[in-house]
């Protein structure tokens, strides 16, 4: 998993108004040549079944599957089943992934189709994709994460290769004199680019970027729960 890809998730997180929006964002943003069409969020529902929470397909189709029985043989079935990311064989692919928290399978996210031209899929980024959407809900019932607006003219679409680097040397405790001298940089560039990635995060100092950044960070390198 490169650092492009992080940077796109921590868009997908930051940018995103609500679990919809999360999961358009998602398809949009991740992977070039966009290859999912269509990304769902399912929650285990008391009468047994799963129940869609969210979802956003680029064919405007918002109704499909509502509902899927834990009995059937739906990859998001199979994955509450065995609490593991699962993949159809069909010629167009459904892929489920689990959605945990503190090691408690709470739901499901389904991308559909998958690319048939696609051999594979990077597992780890998918993971990381789960991790990162919990890491979202998490933050959204506690009103961390909302919308960002931009001044016109001034709007981020998501962290360059130099900013998460710049990220990463805060995050382990280097000031900006020391950041500057290993990325053979200018230290008053560095504080231009770390006024751009509190802006980013929507925080306005480097304490509270480093909070918003370790959480996720921390949740994409985190290895998924045992079953």
């Amino acid at each position: 998993m490169n650092l492009e890809y992080v940077s796109r998730l921590i868009r997908v997180i930051t940018h995103s108004q609500n679990l919809d929006s999360f999961c358009r964002n998602a398809v949009h943003n991740l992977w070039s040549g966009q290859r999912f069409s269509s990304v769902r969020y399912y929650t285990l529902a008391q009468d047994g079944t799963l129940h869609k929470a969210a979802g956003y397909s680029t064919s405007g189709d918002t109704t499909k599957a509502e509902n899927i029985a834990i009995s059937s043989n739906h990859p998001a079935a199979q994955t509450v089943k065995s609490g593991k990311a699962c993949l159809d064989d069909k010629k167009i692919k459904t892929l489920s992934v689990p959605i945990m928290r503190d090691g408690w399978l709470f739901g499901v996210l389904i991308l559909e189709p998958l690319d048939p031209a696609s051999d594979s899929v990077d597992e780890t980024e998918l993971m990381a994709l789960g991790h990162a959407l919990a890491v979202y809900i998490d933050g959204a019932m506690s009103g961390k994460y909302k919308a960002r607006f931009e001044p016109a003219g001034q709007t981020q679409d998501e962290l360059t290769q130099r900013q998460l680097q710049i990220l990463r040397g805060m995050d382990e405790g280097h000031i900006y004199a020391q950041i500057a001298s290993n990325l053979h940089v200018s230290e008053s560039l560095v504080k231009q680019e770390a006024s751009k990635i509190f802006r980013f995060l929507g925080v306005s100092n480097r304490s509270a970027a480093l909070k918003a950044g370790r959480e996720l960070l921390a949740a994409l390198a985190a290895p998924p729960p045992a079953t």
